[in-house]
């Protein structure tokens, strides 16, 4: 690992403003990985801190490709980060709506240049983003609509969701749209958080960057953790759901719920008196893709949005299931088989074998009835299973390869 100054400029109170970046392997630049633009994005900085202590141990066990170079900034906005605000503490502007920057501009546009002007030959560019409305995500790739866009690469992170969208005239001052006009592949990866660090979500992201690396061939190895095979969708698509009150927000749901019309998924308080103001319900099937998570929210202000594309969404309110035979009332009338005794001997121990009943009861030796049941409910499950997804493929809801 060597360390780079990628911009510096002097400070009238506290230290020298530095934008660092650490580099790996040697060769073509084959990926960039920006940290966060703005102050408030803790996660986004865990995670990249966490990128750079991996990839020293990747460098160091010889598994990056040979020719393959990769540049991680770790923050580009460590004066924010410092002071604990989200834009740019002087004038409040956003360093990701200064692309691709000017050298002899505003100090946003400044400090906009010169990260652009290191990473704008990458052939693979990754920003770890956050939304402008607070809240959770379900971890997702996203991206812009500018023809330039790769979503057979966004598969390969593995994630949930890949979101897509047509550009507004603002974003052309992003990152993510500059570096696509730029011809590099670029990919903004949402965590799910924010301000908050959340070990599980930042394990998420992290294992999908370098599930991403490996199969792009820029190290030589894959993380074992399983990966989703991606649901692509639009965010013209997406549900917004609105608070008609304000007050005091009780969140009742959260990502990753599915939901029905008539769901209940938060209450809206009276901060006065404690009466609630409104209950906030699902009108359409579909899964929380986004949730607002602040205590409290403002009329008309976004609580959640929800994808009603997804699997979970589809399914019709009533299945014509073919009927299952009844279970037994009471263990009691099950014949449980008789399983001959068996001596044991040390050339030929009993393996135990691993019970989803927590007793500990090894059922092989005493028939245990309660494991008998289990084995009917399973078979049952799974014809039922096969049932739904033959309806779900007749009606159009899946494809065969379900």
């Amino acid at each position: 690992m060597r360390k780079e100054i990628i911009f510096e400029m002097s400070s009238p109170y506290r230290d020298t403003f530095r934008i660092q970046g650490y580099w790996f392997g040697t060769g073509e630049p084959s990926l960039a990985i920006v940290g966060p633009m703005r102050g408030d994005e803790a996660q986004q900085q865990y995670i990249c801190a966490t990128m750079v202590n991996e990839l020293q141990r990747i460098e160091r066990r010889g598994e990056i490709e040979p020719g393959k170079s990769i540049l991680v900034i770790p923050t580009c906005n460590p004066f924010s980060l410092n002071v604990n605000h989200r834009f740019w503490s002087m004038d409040g502007t956003d360093i990701n709506r200064m692309f691709p920057g000017y050298d002899r501009g505003e100090t946003t546009q400044r400090i906009a240049a010169a990260i652009f002007d290191k990473i704008k030959s990458f052939k693979y560019g990754i920003q770890l983003a956050s939304f402008y409305v607070p809240g959770d995500f379900i971890p997702h790739v996203r991206m812009l609509k500018t023809g330039y866009e790769d979503i057979d690469g966004a598969r390969l992170f593995g994630l949930p969701y890949i979101t897509i969208r047509e550009p507004l005239p603002f974003d052309t001052t992003l990152l993510n749209y500059n570096w696509q006009i730029w011809e590099t592949k670029a990919f903004s990866l949402y965590s799910g958080h924010t301000e908050t660090i959340d070990e599980d979500a930042a394990l998420i992201s992290r294992e999908a960057i370098l599930r991403f690396m490996g199969k792009t061939g820029i190290i030589d190895s894959v993380p074992p953790s399983p990966a989703y095979d991606s649901v692509l969708i639009d965010e013209a698509e997406l549900v917004a759901v609105q608070a008609r009150h304000a007050g005091i927000l009780q969140r009742l749901m959260g990502v990753g719920c599915a939901v029905r019309p008539g769901d209940v998924m938060s209450r809206i308080i009276d901060p006065l008196n404690g009466n609630i103001l409104e209950e906030v319900k699902a009108t359409v099937n579909g899964v929380i893709f986004f949730s607002h998570h602040r205590p409290l929210i403002y009329q008309n202000a976004l609580i959640y949005r929800r994808d009603s594309s997804f699997f979970y969404a589809q399914l019709p309110d009533v299945l014509d299931v073919p009927e299952l035979p009844e279970l037994p009332e009471s263990l009691e009338t099950l014949e449980t088989p008789e399983t001959p005794e068996t001596s044991e001997s040390p050339e030929h121990p009993e393996s135990p074998r691993p019970d989803f009943i927590s007793s500990g009861i090894n059922n092989k030796k005493t028939g245990n009835p309660c494991i008998h049941l289990l084995g009917q409910v399973r078979m049952r499950a799974l014809g039922l299973s096969i049932s739904v997804l033959f309806c779900l493929y007749k009606c159009g809801y899946a494809r065969a390869s379900c």
